[in-house]
């Protein structure tokens, strides 16, 4: 069991700095993420788009998720790491972030799309055809 521990004393918090960033983006920006396209939050989370510039929502989204990355980096001595070691940390933490908020929003999508429905099937009828 010792064993078990020691495996997970990183990878716990980790887990844990990861939920706790993902449930404030999703907390103060989920009117904005309901309402946009499932692949908004990557953008945001990487601090970079394609074409064109982030907006204000996907920037301060980015300045949480590199704080998470940062965070990580320092909680766990990671202060000597190449670039490459440092990409790679930053990849991970910032896959885990998108799947993670990406899954809280599509939850919530279909929680709402449910509750139509049940809206919808239990109206009477009205007029005459």
């Amino acid at each position: 069991m010792d064993n078990t521990r020691q495996l997970l004393s990183i990878s716990k918090p980790l887990e844990q700095m990861i939920d706790k960033t993902a449930n404030e983006i999703f907390k103060i920006y989920r009117a904005k993420l309901l309402l946009e396209d499932n692949t908004y939050i990557i953008p945001g989370v990487w601090g970079t788009v394609r074409d064109g510039d982030l907006d204000d929502t996907q920037r301060e989204i980015h300045i949480m998720a590199s704080r998470l990355v940062d965070k990580a980096i320092s909680a766990f001595g990671f202060n000597h790491l190449s670039s490459s070691q440092r990409f790679a940390l930053r990849y991970l933490v910032n896959r885990t972030l998108i799947y993670t908020v990406s899954y809280m929003i599509q939850v919530t999508k279909n929680q709402v799309s449910l509750k139509q429905e049940s809206l919808l099937m239990n109206l009477p009828p009205m007029g005459r055809a």
